[in-house]
């Protein structure tokens, strides 16, 4: 009686596992020195901000989301007072979603969702071109993957057996990205005999959905205000944009009354601009 009491209670325990973390970060700094090629630092401030990690059963679904405050990006070079360049986020907030469905067929469809909701700001100066390149080589220019060396070892197989590539092949992946700017404004300094301009962006939003059926893309904003001062100067105003484009895959069966493989949609409000170099006008458009 004991055995077969032990044994129940072997074959009913529960093997699922859900995880839940949760981490917070009131204040951090993490600097990036070029020492002792060149006196250039890049650094990373992270201001008030939380991150969540939660996955399901049987790892069938993992999210990410995190709420920060503030984070801040920045170039310099240790001698000078003003950033070579810098990125201002500010209330930023998002969440990676992932989860995959086994069909009755055998295959495996993975579904991931990002979405980001911020406002930034920053600026730029092309003067301190040689920091940029620097930093590239010091850090950027050793990692594979913006290299372009091959990431595989010397000893790992240059081929995957036949199992392994059947079961890439059944797998099909559905991905949306969504992207909300309340406010984007840029400062770019392309040095005092060219010009100053600066970027103001209101309201964006960019979506991103990836099936095997069909891509799609679309991007709209409320208003875009440009400047110019200097030697190059002018402005554009560019208000209500929308931009919308689609392509099949392939055309199913159903399909073949549309038979359209690339669909564009694209709309503005009244499109100002005005150029002028040396008081000399060279566009004017409205």
């Amino acid at each position: 009686h004991e055995a077969a009491s032990a044994r129940t209670i072997t074959d009913t325990a529960p093997t699922d596992l859900q995880l839940f973390i949760s981490l917070r970060i009131d204040k951090s700094r993490l600097d990036l020195t070029c020492k002792p090629d060149a006196n250039v630092v890049a650094g990373l401030n992270w201001d008030n901000g939380g991150l969540i990690l939660n996955t399901s059963p049987n790892a069938k679904g993992v999210s990410i989301s995190a709420s920060i405050e503030g984070l801040d990006v920045s170039l310099k070079h240790g001698f000078l007072s003003e950033n070579s360049a810098n990125i201002d986020a500010r209330n930023l907030n998002f969440s990676i979603n992932f989860s995959k469905i086994i069909s009755d067929s055998m295959q495996v469809m993975n579904f991931v969702s990002i979405v980001v909701d911020t406002e930034f700001k920053g600026g730029m100066r092309f003067s301190r071109l040689q920091d940029f390149m620097c930093f590239k080589a010091v850090w950027l220019d050793h990692i594979p993957i913006l290299s372009g060396e091959p990431a595989e070892s010397a000893n790992s197989p240059s081929k995957l057996s036949s199992t392994s590539q059947e079961l890439a092949m059944k797998q099909a992946f559905d991905t949306a990205v969504i992207v909300r700017v309340r406010q984007l404004s840029l400062e770019v300094d392309l040095g005092q005999s060219i010009s100053v301009i600066s970027f103001d962006l209101q309201s964006a939003f960019v979506r991103t959905r990836l099936t095997p059926k069909y891509v799609e893309v679309s991007f709209q904003f409320s208003l875009v205000d440009m400047r110019a001062q200097g030697n190059l100067s002018g402005h554009l105003t560019m208000p209500n944009f929308m931009f919308r484009t689609m392509r099949r895959r392939r055309v199913m069966a159903s399909e073949r009354s549309f038979n359209r493989m690339l669909e564009l949609n694209l709309t503005s409000g009244t499109l100002d601009i005005q150029v002028q170099s040396d008081w000399l006008w060279l566009l004017q458009y409205r």
